[in-house]
């Protein structure tokens, strides 16, 4: 599987994003095969990056130079339509968080609400027109009271899953950042408690957090207790 990074266009990347947009319209000469990962990278009109990104896997795809002669007389004809598709079930929601990774003596950074159960990275939902990084500083901020080194954010992955709590088809897409801070982390706003937890301890985060701890422990970053 490859991993490919296209610019898009903000108009069409908040499509993306909010999942109203489930195709991708490119030129025969795009290299792509069905199950590479495609990073959605948002550009403003001048081409600049704007530090958002959405990621997709590829699904079918279409070539029309493989279309039979007689569908290329219909196409001459009639033109191509581009139909997108959505889900049937009108639950299916996806929500958008940004997440820090942070690993300290093997073990991760997690937080846990008032209220809840369950820990948690630390993060939370973008407010609109706010990149990633934008996203990752205000709410590390507001949850740990410490503030984000902007040079240090480097991209480690991005996770969907069932949302915790929520009823079926309710996904969560994470997308998770390691960075460094300034300060001491302590609960702040609605955060409870803080723990570093040890792969050992990935029972007591959610399913998106299973596919993170998993993927952190299987590339030697998190250690299991001793």
């Amino acid at each position: 599987m490859t991993e490919i990074r296209e610019p898009i266009l903000d108009k069409f990347f908040e499509q993306i994003l909010s999942g109203a947009k489930t195709f991708a319209l490119q030129t025969g000469d795009f290299k792509c095969d069905s199950g590479d990962t495609i990073i959605f990278e948002e550009v403003d009109k001048s081409g600049a990056k704007t530090g958002r990104t959405s990621q997709k896997r590829a699904g079918s795809i279409a070539n029309s130079k493989e279309i039979d002669d007689f569908a290329k007389a219909k196409i001459d004809k009639f033109g191509l339509k581009i139909i997108s598709l959505k889900n049937e079930n009108p639950e299916t929601q996806l929500i958008d968080k940004i997440a820090l990774i942070f690993i300290k003596n093997g073990q991760l950074l997690c937080t846990r609400s008032r209220g809840k159960a369950k820990f948690y990275l630390p993060g939370g939902k973008r407010r609109t027109r706010e990149n990633d990084a934008q996203t990752l500083i205000r709410e590390i901020r507001e949850e740990l009271g410490v503030d984000i080194l902007p040079d240090t954010i480097k991209y480690f992955g991005t996770f969907e899953a069932q949302a915790d709590g929520k009823s079926s088809g309710v996904i969560v897409r994470e997308t998770c950042y390691f960075a460094k801070f300034s300060g001491e982390p302590k609960p702040s706003a609605e955060i409870e408690e803080l723990a570093y937890l040890s792969y050992d301890d990935k029972s007591q985060t959610t399913p998106v957090g299973y596919l993170v701890f998993d993927d952190l422990f299987n590339k030697f970053l998190i250690k299991e207790a001793k």
